[in-house]
């Protein structure tokens, strides 16, 4: 089954909190919502 793209709105100061975050971890958040799906 092919992989469904989907478009997400989020706080812009939520998304930036987020990205630092998991560039702590090494990953980029887009990387970190796929995991969570």
């Amino acid at each position: 089954m092919p992989r469904k793209q989907t478009s997400i709105k989020v706080d812009p100061i939520a998304w930036e909190a987020a990205k630092k975050i998991f560039s702590e971890y090494g990953i980029t958040a887009s990387e970190a919502i796929n995991i969570f799906l």
